[in-house]
Parts: structure tokens; C-alpha cells; sequence
């Protein structure tokens, strides 16, 4: 079968992006919320659609796609963020061993494949 090379930079800047954000998430660079969606909206390709570590991320980013991430903080108050960074920072303490094995299986089978 003919590899479709018109695809290939695009797949492997996705599994780079993929790969970044899984490695910083083992380095504490990232929680795993902000990994989580950084994963989930880098999508699927065919060899990726079914992969138990991606799928690991898609969940937990359905799980909390209630905290406030990012920009939209602006909107919130302070009462309603210290609350709601206090659960999903519970969430994450829970949530990181689990993680970092998949985070860490990502890394091991698209590294190479990434660059």
C-alpha cells in the first residue's frame, strides 16, 4: 500500500505535539488536565483512533471539561476559581500516577515516529 505523503507532515507534527505535551506532563511542566487537552485536540489518525493512551487522555478530558483552563478564567470570580482549582487539583493528584504510565507509553511509541 502506498504511503500518503501529503499526510506524513501533518501526522508526524500531530505525534510531536502529542509527544510535548505527554513529556511535559512527566516533567511537571503540565498538569494533567492541560495534557489532556492538548492531547485530545491534537485528533486521530487510523493508527491513533483506537490507542488505549489516547483514549486515556480523551477521557479524562470529557471528565473535566467543566474546569476553567486557560482564558476563559477571565470570566469566572475568584470565589468560583479557588473553588474549582481546588477540585480538579484533587482530581489530578488522583489521576496522576494513571497519567504519567500512559503519558510515558505515548512517548515510547511515537517518539520515533515524531521527528
Amino acid at each position: 500500500m502506498a504511503r500518503n505523503t501529503k499526510r506524513e507532515p501533518s501526522r508526524r507534527s500531530v505525534r510531536a505535539a502529542a509527544v510535548g505535551a505527554a513529556s511535559a506532563l512527566v516533567a511537571g511542566e503540565m498538569g494533567v488536565v492541560e495534557a489532556a487537552r492538548k492531547i485530545r485536540r491534537l485528533g486521530f489518525d487510523a493508527e491513533t483512533e483506537k490507542d488505549e493512551d489516547v483514549l486515556f487522555f480523551v477521557g479524562i478530558d470529557s471528565e473535566t471539561d467543566h474546569f476553567p483552563v486557560g482564558k476563559v478564567r477571565d470570566n469566572w470570580s475568584a470565589a468560583a476559581l479557588t473553588r474549582e482549582d481546588n477540585l480538579r487539583e484533587e482530581f489530578e493528584r488522583d489521576a496522576r500516577a494513571e497519567a504519567i504510565e500512559h503519558a510515558h507509553n505515548l512517548i515510547r511509541k511515537y517518539w520515533t515516529n515524531a521527528v
